[in-house]
């Protein structure tokens, strides 16, 4: 190897008239920064992304006291803040799972502990002794939900498709009640 000279790669030569690139001593191999994740648009990638631009735009409703865009249909119920953050982490999960599965992984656990923050906060009745606007707070099923959707996710980040597949009906089913 040559010497780095603060660049990331090094060259070396295996074989006459070839130059294979190495990660420079003290640096992690991987792809050079400042280059783009290539993310493979598949229709759960395109979903989550439609799942993230709901929530981002709920949030924006919340914050400039747009009630239209606090909802996706007009006349149902708004999407409660806490909700939309949470659907952010697990739909930035999912886009992940394609791309880099260590950070999926650590989004969907931070989607699990979420969940279980919502549901213990619901049990002890932490939203209406914190002085919060109770609609800001989401429901104890949806706590549930997004520790069964985040569980899934781990399990898909893991690589245990057959799991990750059955936690995911079982979320879709609870969503329905």
């Amino acid at each position: 190897p040559t010497s780095t000279g603060g660049k990331l790669f090094t060259t070396r030569r295996v074989l006459p008239g070839t130059i294979h690139s190495q990660p420079a001593p003290g640096t992690r191999p991987g792809r050079p920064l400042g280059t783009a994740l290539k993310i493979p648009w598949t229709p759960s990638a395109l979903f989550a992304v439609a799942a993230l631009a709901f929530a981002a735009c709920s949030l924006a409703g919340w914050m400039l006291g747009l009630p239209l865009l606090t909802t996706l249909l007009p006349g149902r119920p708004s999407l409660a803040p806490m909700t939309a953050l949470a659907l952010m982490l697990e739909a930035a999960g999912v886009v992940m799972l394609t791309v880099r599965r260590s950070i999926a992984l650590r989004l969907a656990w931070t989607t699990v502990a979420c969940g279980i923050a919502i549901a213990a906060a619901q049990a002890a009745g932490l939203p209406q002794r914190a002085g919060l606007p109770p609609e800001w707070w989401s429901s104890r099923l949806t706590g549930l939900a997004f520790v069964l959707s985040g569980a899934s996710s781990a399990l898909l980040a893991s690589g245990r498709l057959a799991g990750g597949q059955v936690l995911a009906c079982v979320a879709l089913l609870l969503a329905g009640l």
